[in-house]
């Protein structure tokens, strides 16, 4: 997955093995204007509520997804 930090501007590139991330799960990101510290986070689906997984960002504005890495 790439993430992309707007105010540093900066791409990052994080593999699944770094993480444990689980294809198919629904991930968001939450930038600095939105009232709270800049991270990458999954979405449970039946509250709409958001977990933090990634920290540590100024503000991510995009995230972009790579089959196969």
């Amino acid at each position: 997955m790439l993430v992309v930090d707007s105010a540093q501007n900066t791409i990052y590139k994080v593999s699944i093995n770094q993480t444990g991330f689980i294809p198919g799960t629904v991930y968001t990101e939450a930038p600095s204007d939105s009232g709270v510290a800049g991270f990458v986070g999954t979405i449970a689906l039946a509250s709409g509520t958001i977990i933090p997984a990634l920290i540590g960002f100024m503000s991510p504005t995009g995230l972009g997804f790579i089959p196969g890495e």
